[in-house]
């Protein structure tokens, strides 16, 4: 049976515990302050945007198409609606619907065409 000194003892931890800052403390590391990173996309001019013009010939047989239209991109995957897209890094383009994503190798000699779902 817990004596009256026990229970002064333990009334007593539990008002320094519910001090503030009493509480246990977790490292700043633990919480990192939020970073915003922002980035702008490569700026290209017409005669860069122009090396990426051409046909392309794709894995499962259907052509891709890249036009230049005045400072744009406009690509086309055999008969699917032609779509714009935008410089996003280095060789690397993304439809402004999301829809697709192609990554040049080599300049403009290959592409990899990364297709989204609709839905």
């Amino acid at each position: 049976m817990p004596t009256v000194r026990h229970l002064a003892k333990l009334l007593a931890w539990l008002a320094v515990a519910a001090l503030p800052g009493a509480r246990a403390q977790t490292p700043a590391a633990a919480n990192p302050p939020r970073q915003v990173i922002v980035g702008s996309a490569p700026r290209l001019s017409t005669q860069e945007l122009a090396q990426y013009s051409g046909f392309y010939r794709m894995s499962d047989g259907r052509t891709l198409l890249i036009k230049r239209q005045v400072r744009t991109l406009i690509a086309q995957l055999g008969d699917t609606p032609s779509r714009e897209i935008v410089a996003v890094a280095p060789d690397v383009f993304v439809s402004r619907d999301g829809s697709m994503r192609l990554a040049f190798q080599g300049g403009a000699a290959d592409v990899s065409l990364t297709l989204r779902a609709p839905g």
